[in-house]
């Protein structure tokens, strides 16, 4: 009887020897596009190159959050799933002795030598700033892993999540670079589709700039006989001169208008267009403070000499013709 019990001590330590050394066991494999960690409870698989994160469990506990509580489902049992290695984690935590319902704390808080690790999928990228978070993910934990099995899955993660974190920068990078992108096609397409209603055509846009001279012509109380202009797609005038035989004119450009008689003006011939500088209504003949005015843009340059020296001429008019439409206003 006493050989029949040592016997089965033999055993039952022999088998319990076995079982911790499967229970403990660990196993790091590297392959051609990455590495696996293998141990009895669970196996994760890291491919570099498809940028995965295979996760296998014959005892796991699986959760998966939607959109909405609907969308939610869980289970548990054998898992084999595949995350997408941005947005991946693991995280390690130990268990610890609870009291029992009697209110036994004797043993409370004490470490049980096991821990859980939880595998973690989120949606990435992340949701952006001024963004609710996003509700997707996934998470499968193991419980029961011996402490020192933990630790040394703790090592092996150590090293690939810096892998991962280089990942998701460059990611984030691609990603927010697709965004500008995107933001600035949208910004075009909207300012075309305001340019296409704004448009007008050529015989209303001309018709417009028309309308628009005709007003300054009715607050100088005087049309010109020589008259260039320009105007934009919306029939806004940008430049304009509009001269009269005795020597006063408009001009426009730049968003500032003249209205008066042209003697002491000064031109200057430009690469592609001209200046024509005038006594404005704060000109003071000590400091000769002319107002700059530039015309004729996308004109040939015959057209250019042709105004220069039409200018020249009104600029050296004596007083008569200045005297005559004073006596007519």
């Amino acid at each position: 009887m006493l050989e029949l019990t040592v016997v089965l001590a033999v055993l039952a330590l022999l088998g319990f020897e076995v079982w911790r050394h499967m229970a403990f066991r660990t196993d790091i494999v590297t392959k051609p596009n990455g590495l696996c960690f293998k141990c009895a409870r669970f196996s994760v698989d890291v491919d570099y190159a498809e940028k995965t994160i295979s996760v296998r469990t014959s005892n796991g506990v699986f959760q998966s959050l939607g959109n909405s509580p609907t969308e939610d489902s869980e289970g548990h049992g054998s898992v084999a799933m595949m995350f997408p290695a941005a947005g991946y984690a693991a995280q390690i935590g130990k268990t610890f002795v609870r009291g029992d319902a009697e209110g036994n704390q004797f043993l409370a808080g004490m470490e049980t030598g096991f821990s859980t690790i939880s595998f973690i999928s989120v949606k990435f990228p992340p949701a952006a700033e001024g963004e609710l978070p996003h509700r997707e993910r996934t998470i499968i934990q193991v419980k029961g892993v011996p402490n020192d099995v933990a630790v040394e899955f703790g090592h092996f993660h150590a090293g690939i999540d810096v892998w991962l974190g280089k990942l998701e920068q460059r990611l984030l990078k691609e990603h927010y670079a697709q965004i500008e992108i995107k933001t600035k096609a949208e910004r075009e397409q909207r300012r075309a589709e305001e340019l296409a209603k704004n448009t007008l055509t050529e015989e209303q846009r001309l018709a417009k700039a028309q309308a628009q001279l005709d007003g300054w012509r009715k607050q100088a109380d005087f049309s010109g006989d020589y008259t260039e202009m320009s105007c934009d797609h919306r029939g806004r005038i940008t430049w304009l001169i509009d001269a009269t035989k005795e020597g006063y004119g408009i001009i426009h450009s730049g968003g500032r208008t003249f209205m008066g008689k042209l003697t002491g003006a000064r031109v200057r011939m430009l690469p592609d267009q001209i200046e024509v500088a005038v006594r404005g209504e704060d000109w003071d003949q000590m400091r000769d403070n002319l107002t700059r005015f530039r015309i004729l843009a996308g004109t040939p340059k015959e057209k250019h000499i042709e105004w220069r020296d039409r200018l020249a001429q009104m600029a050296k008019m004596n007083r008569g013709a200045t005297e005559r439409h004073a006596e007519q206003d």
